[in-house]
């Protein structure tokens, strides 16, 4: 069963995602 989150946890969950590709690539590229 599928239950569509607060768009508030998309915003957190995107923002950790986007957080941990940059530090990613800058630990990958340092």
């Amino acid at each position: 069963i599928l239950i569509r989150p607060h768009p508030a946890i998309w915003r957190l969950v995107h923002g950790m995602a986007v957080i941990y590709l940059v530090a990613l690539t800058f630990l990958l590229f340092q």
